[in-house]
């Protein structure tokens, strides 16, 4: 008796349209579209007996929410056209950033405006199953020793049962993967810091509308923060005294190096929002948490640029 494969998994995805093979992406999990069907539970009173209580459902709200987990890669392996996007950009913009295309890079900073749909294929040995109405949550984080890696929460919608389809032929992702070691440059103000783990968060408010001739996410704000993860220096108490102050700092971190092979996060105003202490095997770590704002126009919390 032939059994589901989970490593026999495809996944496509595309921001503000129908996702088709030259849109696969490679995750580094097994994703599972858990169909949640919106259903209500009654009684049927005057049979004079227990027990009858009764349940329907609505498959016209059939719902689902899931987790891509990918490995962060660079966008030109050849280092001969360093504006290609990388092959999570369909998922960057689902996630509510907008894509700027410069002269030898490719960026992306937080979208303002109404965030567009996007639909997701996921094939798992012989059968698919397709969200529609997706909008997603992103999360970038990095500890010294891996590969960094983004978490895109996704929801959207899809149908109570899968289709039996064979599984599309794509093309992977073969970029350079972001290693985070002990060369990678994490900067406060300019200056280096002795960082063990960092976590971009976006923080995506995603809400449901559903009403007759409606179902939609809608993402209505985000409350992106920056949290380091380090070995303290003697002497230095800097982020205690920036709780309570007005400071911005400016955080840079690099991720690999050379042509198509670089990932430059960037937050020019973060703000100290959360500092804790604690013991690590006989020395001091510390967690701080910035909150990263907009500059003066009230945009650009932060950018990821591909170069």
């Amino acid at each position: 008796m032939a059994k589901v494969i989970t490593d026999k998994t495809a996944v496509l995805f595309k921001y503000n349209g129908v996702a088709g093979n030259i849109n696969a992406i490679t995750t580094s999990n097994v994703p599972f579209v858990k169909p949640n069907i919106k259903n209500q539970s009654y009684k049927d009173v005057g049979t004079g007996k227990l027990g009858n209580t009764k349940t329907y459902f609505d498959e016209n709200q059939t719902d689902t929410s899931f987790d891509l987990e990918i490995l962060l890669r660079g966008n030109d392996k050849s280092g001969l056209a360093l504006t290609t996007p990388p092959k999570i950009s369909e998922l960057l913009k689902a996630s509510g950033l907008v894509e700027v295309v410069g002269a030898s890079d490719v960026s992306y900073v937080p979208n303002h405006d109404y965030v567009e749909p996007s639909g997701c294929i996921v094939y798992q040995d012989g059968s698919k199953r397709v969200v529609t109405g997706a909008m997603c949550d992103m999360k970038i984080e990095g500890t010294v020793g891996t590969a960094a890696k983004a978490t895109f929460s996704v929801q959207g919608f899809t149908t109570p049962a899968p289709v039996q389809e064979v599984n599309p032929t794509v093309n992977l992702d073969d970029n350079s993967l972001m290693i985070v070691s002990s060369v990678t440059a994490i900067t406060l103000d300019g200056d280096t810091l002795n960082i063990t783990k960092f976590e971009l968060s976006l923080n995506n408010e995603i809400k449901l509308d559903y009403a007759t001739n409606m179902g939609e996410f809608v993402r209505k704000d985000f409350a992106p923060k920056l949290k380091l993860t380090g070995i303290k220096i003697k002497g230095d108490e800097t982020a205690w005294s920036d709780l309570t102050s007005d400071t911005l700092r400016e955080i840079e971190i690099v991720l690999g190096s050379g042509a198509g092979k670089t990932l430059t996060i960037t937050a020019s105003q973060a703000k100290t929002s959360d500092m804790e202490e604690n013991d690590n095997d006989g020395t001091v770590a510390y967690s701080r948490t910035f909150d990263l704002q907009g500059d003066v126009t009230g945009e650009n919390q932060f950018k990821l640029k591909w170069s």
